[in-house]
């Protein structure tokens, strides 16, 4: 072991000059290297090197949960690496990311080194510059096991989760689905907001705004027959409008009061991980797991413009709108300098904590105040800028005064005191933050800016009319991305550093649609979260899911191990669990059905969603049709109906067209349907017979081999790529290709002309042409 002196200080003289620092990335490393000087050797890891098995559960039950690791593969040369770098020095740090996934790296690289785990070798650090790196590299520590056993916990429970439910989704209704902790309660909330959505009634009612003569200024009515009108509906239908606008034309109404006050407007917080992704969503359109890339970047360093490798902003997963007390007064005398003195904020009161809020780090911000965005954007992308631009200016409006808004109110009474209408104005005295930072003002305060000198109070009111609005209650507003991070934060589910895995997981799953910024539960997103509602009931409940985190933040804190954790949720889980697979087994486990509005074509009768061996479809009790339905298709919910009339109508899902032919298997009529790989011929009686032939969609093209009479048909591969392909192939052609081919001929060649890019191309010659040539 190297040898340290204490010095009184309490810091440690290191008098070794080999030292190895392992940090996860070679961005990072680089970044870190300039930093250190010769002394000192920087190496990345990439990443974890173990994880649990994919080929297997890896987590022995019976004996406390211990995890079985093992090497992820690929990582084999660069724990060899380490291993090789690690015997000519005299110290080793581990400087991974500040985290629990960070501090789990720390101990799988310490642990396949040899390292002792009690050994100060860990460093974090929450900004990568040169005095935060120094500082962190003379007082090392020893790895937190209580966060490491707070991730394996984490780890384990989704092990458990993904690897025993998800074969049972592949079971009853196909493969390739999976089912998380959190991921699947996101799947749940998306799903019950579409129900909320269909179950909503739509109510009508009525605003009224005077029109003040002579001014012609809007006054808005705020009570009618001491009534307050945001808490009742005064007119609900036109005829009550009608009848009320009279009553209100033959009051006599004078000015009341003229008030005027100043209101002071808070600048925002810095950005924390869920508030970065959010705002990113909204302003970039930037989707999360793009938002964290690029912070990843800006975090671990860009090459500038020097060549040198230099990191731009803090790190960017925390919970937490702490910041140091240094880079505030930077943050001040930016400000100053800048933009004036009465720019700099004051000490402000600190907002109460929420209960999930670790604390762990600095909110995120720029590490050096003075690289403005101007400065740095010769040396980022167009995206790296976007999201640096937005982390800059919002750390620098959240460190400047307040704003302060003159808002002046005029109210008009009737004489009696029942009715009463209600003019305001609001007038910027002073922008404050918002110089850098600009706030989305609802419509409802875009008002007047003065109110005019004509005012005062006493004065006798005329209106020269009364203008009816008609309006419509509306339904709550369907999860974007934005919102619904949001929702995950403010219920505790998750953590922010997770979000961007769990909206790409259920998009690539094919459990949700984003269409203009909305998010929508697909048919199979419906029919999955049906089954775990019905068979895991708990596991998707909100309120469970949050309780977990905070168990696993409990563990952390060491207030509870993960052993008591884990013992406590497989000890229930498993027993519903083993009830389900043993349904499942045992053919008793009742199919998921779910009845929708669409009307069986033979019948009449309301159909019922089913997933059968190849896919959805609805079929009809009554008189046993079916109806092939696409799973990526998003329905609405209402009550414990799916709405998909209407969208299969739209979408012609639900044509099956029949081809004059007879199934062999049954003798029922074979049918055109759409699967997952494009369309195919299947029988109309499915799922009681299963006979399926390959659909030859013919392109009206000969196929251009010599000799050969057949056609060539448009197929699409498992990946969704489409080629093009001869009826004779494998049997007495071998004609297939990626490109179109024409019936054209090469006018140098002779060969066969392809389709590309809009203009005819010939593979032999290597020639363009277009069209009009031929």
């Amino acid at each position: 072991m190297i040898e340290f002196e204490k010095r009184k200080t309490r810091r440690w003289k290191m008098k070794t000059k080999r030292q190895l620092v392992i940090v996860e990335s070679p961005t990072k490393a680089r970044s870190i290297s300039k930093y250190l000087g010769k002394d000192f050797e920087v190496m990345a890891c990439r990443g974890h090197i173990r994880d649990l098995p994919k080929s297997k559960f890896g987590v022995d039950i019976e004996h406390d949960f211990k995890p079985d690791f093992e090497v992820i593969k690929g990582k084999n040369k660069i724990i060899h690496a380490l291993k090789e770098a690690v015997k000519d020095k005299d110290r080793v740090y581990i400087a991974s990311d500040p985290d629990r996934e960070g501090e789990a790296i720390a101990w799988h690289v310490a642990d396949v080194l040899g390292i002792p785990a009690d050994d100060d070798v860990r460093v974090t650090f929450n900004e990568i510059t040169e005095r935060a790196v120094k500082e962190a590299i003379k007082f090392p520590g020893a790895i937190d096991r209580k966060k490491v056993d707070a991730q394996f916990a984490r780890r384990i429970l989704d092990r458990i989760v993904g690897y025993k439910v998800s074969p049972l989704l592949w079971r009853t209704i196909q493969r390739g689905l999976s089912a998380g902790r959190v991921q699947s309660v996101a799947l749940r909330l998306i799903c019950d907001r579409e129900r909320e959505i269909g179950d909503f009634v739509s109510q009508e009612f009525w605003e009224f705004i005077g029109i003040v003569s002579p001014e012609k200024i809007e006054a808005e009515l705020v009570k009618y027959n001491d009534m307050l009108v945001d808490k009742h509906y005064i007119a609900t239908s036109s005829s009550q409008a009608t009848m009320v606008k009279n009553t209100l034309m033959h009051s006599e109404f004078r000015i009341t009061s003229i008030k005027s006050v100043k209101k002071r407007i808070s600048p925002p917080n810095p950005y924390i991980t869920s508030t970065l992704q959010q705002d990113a969503a909204t302003k970039l359109n930037f989707n999360p797991t793009k938002t964290m890339r690029i912070a990843q970047q800006l975090y671990e360093g860009v090459e500038s413009s020097d060549g040198g490798s230099i990191a731009l902003i803090t790190y960017m997963r925390t919970d937490s709108v702490r910041i140091s007390e240094q880079a505030s007064n930077k943050a001040k005398d930016f400000i100053t300098r800048t933009y004036g003195k009465e720019y700099s904020s004051i000490p402000r009161k600190k907002s109460k904590k929420s209960a999930f809020v670790q604390d762990a780090h600095e909110a995120i911000r720029p590490t050096y105040i003075d690289k403005t965005p101007d400065r740095v954007k010769a040396f980022l992308t167009g995206d790296q800028l976007k999201l640096y631009t937005l982390i800059w200016n919002r750390f620098i409006a959240s460190r400047m005064a307040s704003g302060i808004n003159l808002i002046a109110t005029v109210a008009i009474d009737s004489i009696d005191g029942k009715h009463r209408f209600i003019i305001r104005a609001k007038r910027e005295e002073f922008d404050g933050f918002r110089k850098v930072w600009q706030i989305k003002v609802p419509k409802k305060e875009k008002q007047l800016k003065e109110i005019p000198s004509t005012f005062e109070v006493g004065r006798k009111i005329e209106f020269e009319d009364i203008k009816t609005l008609q309006k419509f209650t509306q339904p709550p507003s369907r999860y974007t991305v934005a919102s619904l991070i949001k929702k995950l934060e403010v219920d505790g589910l998750g953590r922010p550093s997770t979000y961007a895995t769990i909206f790409n997981t259920l998009k690539t799953r094919g459990y949700i649609s984003q269409n203009v910024r909305q998010l929508r539960p697909t048919v199979l997103g419906i029919v999955v979260n049906e089954f775990l509602i019905r068979k895991f009931p708990k596991l998707i409940r909100v309120k469970f899911t949050s309780e977990m985190e905070s168990e696993l933040d409990g563990i952390e804190k060491g207030n509870i191990s993960h052993t008591a954790v884990l013992k406590k949720f497989y000890h229930e889980f498993d027993r519903v669990f083993s009830n389900v697979e043993r349904s499942i087994t045992t053919g008793t486990l009742e199919r998921i059905g779910i009845q929708t509005d669409y009307l069986c074509p033979e019948c009449g009768t309301p159909m019922i969603l089913r997933y059968g061996r190849y896919g959805s479809y609805l079929h009809c009790d009554k008189c046993e049709k079916n109806v092939n339905v696409s799973p990526t298709l998003t329905p609405g919910i209402k009550d414990k109906h799916i709405l998909i009339k209407d969208i299969m109508m739209s979408s012609n899902e639900e044509i099956e067209e029949k081809i004059g032919r007879k199934c062999p298997k049954c003798g029922g009529d074979l049918v055109i349907r759409k699967g997952k790989y494009g369309k195919f011929i299947g029988c109309s009686n499915y799922p009681k017979c299963n006979y399926t032939e390959r659909y030859q969609d013919k392109i009206g093209v000969r196929c251009p081999k010599e000799g050969c009479d057949g056609e060539i048909v448009r197929r699409q591969s498992k990946k969704g790529k489409v080629y093009y392909i001869c009826t004779n192939n494998p049997k007495s052609c071998d004609f297939i290709s990626w490109d179109k081919p024409t019936n054209e001929r090469c006018p140098v060649c002779g060969d066969v002309l392809y389709e590309k890019k809009g203009k005819l191309y010939c593979k032999t010659c290597k020639k363009w042409f277009k069209r009009e040539q031929k």
